[in-house]
């Protein structure tokens, strides 16, 4: 397992300087490679790297299903992490997937909603911030003016005239 870790860690090193120069495939075959020795940031930086640039994954078709792939990674490693960070991230990535659908995913709001909440609760500082956006902002109370104060008088001679 620790070979294992290791090779993975050296895959997401070398991803890294590979995406610093802008070869963002050859960067994201590198992080998939780690994702594949079961490293949790080898999958999280493959599910940020296909919604950052989401003409990455096409199937078969040609159908551009890159946000369904990031979705996949992200449940992953969800299910998988025993690291609370990592599953804050992935929580974030899930809601910010759900709350914009395309590319293989359908909008889900309640979802989306679902996700930030969790990864909120996980400290995710990014899910926290994409959950207070999401929530809706407190509306203030229409003004109402009050009715014009009537005496009791006044009301009698309301009456009388109506005679």
């Amino acid at each position: 397992p620790e070979e294992k870790a290791a090779a993975a860690q050296a895959k997401i090193v070398e991803g890294k300087k590979v995406e610093e120069t802008g070869d963002y495939p050859g960067a994201y075959k590198l992080y998939k490679q780690a994702a594949d020795l079961d490293s949790d940031k080898g999958r999280l930086n493959c599910a940020i790297m296909l919604v950052q640039n989401s003409d990455t994954y096409n199937d078969r078709n040609g159908f551009n299903i890159s946000y369904e792939v990031a979705r996949q990674f992200a449940a992953e490693t969800l299910e998988k992490s025993q690291d609370k960070k990592y599953r804050g991230v992935a929580c974030n990535i899930l809601g910010v997937l759900y709350n914009t659908g395309g590319k293989g995913i359908r909008r889900n709001v309640s979802h989306a909603l679902k996700y930030f909440e969790q990864g909120a609760a996980l400290g995710d500082e990014f899910a926290i911030k994409n959950l207070n956006e999401m929530r809706p902002r407190k509306q203030e109370a229409p003004k109402v003016t009050p009715a014009p104060k009537t005496t009791l008088e006044g009301m009698r001679k309301s009456r009388k005239s109506r005679r």
